[in-house]
């Protein structure tokens, strides 16, 4: 009988106080900020989390370390 592995993808980690380039795949809203696709912005490792806590990984469509 075979070995089978699985492979799971890890969610990619964003430290708090390190800026990212990144853009959004729909509009969010955060508190008072509302994010675009169409734009693409800087934003602290803590703002990415709290994207991804209120609507989901598939809200990020990328986040780059600046």
């Amino acid at each position: 009988m075979a070995k089978t592995t699985e492979t799971t993808a890890t969610a990619p980690t964003y430290e708090d106080d390190i800026f990212y380039k990144m853009r959004v795949t729909r509009p969010v809203d955060v508190g008072p900020i509302k994010y675009l696709p169409r734009d693409e912005t800087r934003a602290k490792g803590r703002t990415v989390k709290k994207i991804i806590q209120l609507h989901g990984e598939s809200a990020i469509d990328y986040a780059d370390p600046v």
